[in-house]
């Protein structure tokens, strides 16, 4: 999909509006509330098309395309600039895609009665990224050796979010997939004073990369997702974001310090 042209679909308030034209990327503007999704269709439409989008989450704004479209997974490491082997998170429009995709929710614990499942049926949608095993079904993960062969991988876990936000969850409705996404870089988009991700800027730094569209839903603070640990059984609070990690039980000493090693290990997870 190449540079960008931005096109105003609806401006809501003065001053949003990015008036002119670029190439080949759309500039959707959508009420905060989702009332006028419809406006969403062109995004729907340039994702089953390959394209790679900006969207808004309940978190940070996010990168995201098809899932099941390798040439589109290709082009959103290109955009982000981003290292092939960190991986991506799973947006999914409903615990049928989180079945899909992963090899399901630890049947023990030591949480009482509460089991992780439970636990997740309680926080989401909301703003957690939850990592469980990961199901055949994720596509493999593929990135050039320095010999220039290509190397594919299965994912041993994977990260998967239901966003709490009506933009986000309107868009994965009209989906035929679940989509790949990864957060934008607050740095590069972001108001640092105000700590806030403002859209007009994603559409100027990621339009001449080769973005398809950016959606607006107005400017979002800078706040990433609690990331929860699954695939050992407990509950292993990773980082403390947005979505409150009390559900999921206090963090031992030993789990303490695996966030400190593991925000960095997972530092993708945070999207969307």
């Amino acid at each position: 999909m190449g540079g960008c042209r931005a096109l105003v679909v609806a401006v809501r308030a003065k001053g949003r509006g990015k008036q002119g034209k670029q190439d080949e990327c759309e500039y959707i503007e959508v009420s905060e509330d989702g009332s006028d999704s419809w406006r969403l269709d062109t995004a729907v439409d340039l994702l089953q098309r390959g394209g790679v989008g900006v969207i808004p989450t309940d978190t940070m704004y996010a990168l995201v395309c098809d899932i099941n479209n390798a040439t589109a997974v290709d082009a959103l490491y290109r955009i982000k600039d981003m290292n092939r082997k960190k991986p991506l998170s799973i947006l999914c429009r409903d615990f049928s895609d989180v079945d899909l995709y992963t090899r399901g929710f630890p049947m023990t614990g030591s949480m009482g009665n509460a089991s992780p499942f439970r636990l997740a049926k309680q926080c989401l949608p909301g703003a957690y990224t939850l990592i469980l095993p990961a199901s055949k079904s994720v596509p493999k993960r593929c990135f050039k050796k320095l010999s220039g062969a290509t190397t594919c991988r299965l994912r041993r876990e994977v990260g998967v979010r239901i966003p709490d936000d009506p933009i986000c969850a309107a868009l994965l409705a009209r989906s035929p997939n679940a989509l790949l996404a990864t957060s934008v870089r607050a740095n590069e988009v972001g108001d640092e004073a105000r700590r806030l991700l403002e859209p007009s800027r994603m559409l100027s730094e990621y339009a001449p990369r080769g973005l398809a569209f950016v959606v607006d839903g107005g400017p979002r603070p800078a706040e990433v997702s609690t990331v929860i640990d699954l695939t050992s059984g407990d509950p292993v609070i990773l980082r403390t974001g947005k979505g409150d990690p009390s559900i999921w039980g206090a963090m031992d000493d030993d789990q303490e310090e695996s966030t400190l090693l593991n925000a960095y290990q997972f530092p993708d997870f945070e999207a969307a």
